[in-house]
């Protein structure tokens, strides 16, 4: 599989790959594509085997895109890079093509020096599989509107643009990449546990600790909520549900000039919450330390 810039030549396999999910998207006719092409920020393609089996195109401010959803969020950020639509081949979803192209986006992004992605998908009538792709991604609502080229409501989602540390610890999230964590967590790092006082210094313990809250905390509920961040340091607000208890907290995160965390602090509200995640931790270190 390989990402790359489309070509005239791709078009008609693009609309070909729009009219499959117009369900969802706009129609596009060749003709249109020409235009959308013109404006764009972004416009590439998937390729599998030589073919092209998906493509996604964004556009970035400034453009003269008429696209109503596009002008909702031009009218309220200076800086941003919109997804205006994404499609998969039917033959080739489930191996990650649109986690791929995203992925290639963001990079786009960042090199772009954008301060966020932003993008919609349909609430009414919903749809579940894109809301949970999209928070993989770091997006939340910033609004809704219904549109005027279907009968359907929309989720105006934005995705914040992070420093290198918090991007990678997004990315670690979405792919439950606890090996991952090595490179990221400073040597020096100290983590400081929500249930226990003392704390714990040096990579090995923080790794430790942030392993076993991958198993315990970042279940499908878990979600941030909301995020500050500044040049050395971060808080993100999260939550979730573990075993029907609602739990809320926040990641306070520090790192250095390499990029690298060397403070972590996890705090929990409330107490039910507190409680239960003191017993999922105790029992997952537990575990930890007896296959050691």
């Amino acid at each position: 599989m390989t990402v790359r810039d489309a070509t005239p030549r791709d078009f008609d396999a693009i609309v070909r790959l729009n009219l499959e999910s117009e369900h969802f998207m706009s129609r596009m006719t060749r003709e249109r594509l020409d235009v959308l092409a013109s404006q764009a920020a972004y416009l590439r393609v998937a390729e599998v085997d030589g073919e092209v089996a998906a493509f996604l195109l964004a556009f970035a401010p400034g453009s003269a895109y008429d696209s109503e959803n596009y002008r909702w969020f031009a009218a309220r950020y200076a800086d941003f890079v919109y997804i205006d639509r994404i499609a998969v081949d039917e033959r080739h979803r489930g191996r990650r093509l649109g986690a791929l192209l995203y992925e290639d986006l963001f990079a786009f992004a960042r090199s772009r020096g954008s301060a966020r992605v932003v993008c919609e998908f349909d609430v009414d009538p919903p749809n579940p599989v894109s809301a949970r792709f999209h928070a993989r991604f770091g997006f939340r609502e910033v609004g809704s509107q219904r549109v005027s080229y279907a009968d359907k409501r929309v989720s105006m989602q934005e995705s914040p643009m992070h420093p290198p540390a918090i991007a990678r610890w997004h990315e670690l999230l979405a792919t439950r990449n606890v090996r991952g964590l090595a490179d990221l967590i400073a040597p020096d790092c100290v983590f400081h546990s929500p249930v226990v006082h003392t704390p714990q210094a040096g990579k090995a313990k923080t790794c430790m600790y942030l392993g076993a809250a991958f198993e315990v905390f970042y279940n499908p509920t878990f979600r941030y909520v909301r995020e500050v961040v500044g040049p050395r340091d971060a808080v993100l607000e999260f939550e979730l549900t573990v075993d029907g208890t609602y739990v809320n907290g926040v990641d306070m995160i520090r790192w250095n000039e390499a990029g690298q965390v060397v403070d972590f602090k996890v705090l929990l509200r409330p107490l039910q919450g507190v409680n239960v995640i003191h017993q999922k931790m105790a029992a997952m270190l537990q575990a930890q330390a007896q296959q050691q």
